[in-house]
């Protein structure tokens, strides 16, 4: 299985919002992540980059 964990980046900031994000989409101006907890989040941001190698997300404000 392939989890990723959400980071946060406002300015020279980052924050990490959740481990093992299994599920992540783009709704308006919002980011959706849910984990395999059933834990979900939901940000005002876009996706900025992607690193399947590192399990990473990073999610910029917008």
């Amino acid at each position: 299985m392939c989890e990723a964990n959400v980071f946060y980046k406002d300015g020279d900031e980052l924050k990490k919002l959740m481990e093992a994000a299994f599920i992540i989409t783009k709704e308006g101006d919002k980011v959706y992540f849910q984990n395999l907890f059933g834990e979900q989040e939901f940000v005002k941001g876009k996706i900025k980059e992607m690193d399947l190698l590192k399990h990473e997300v990073i999610i910029e404000k917008s």
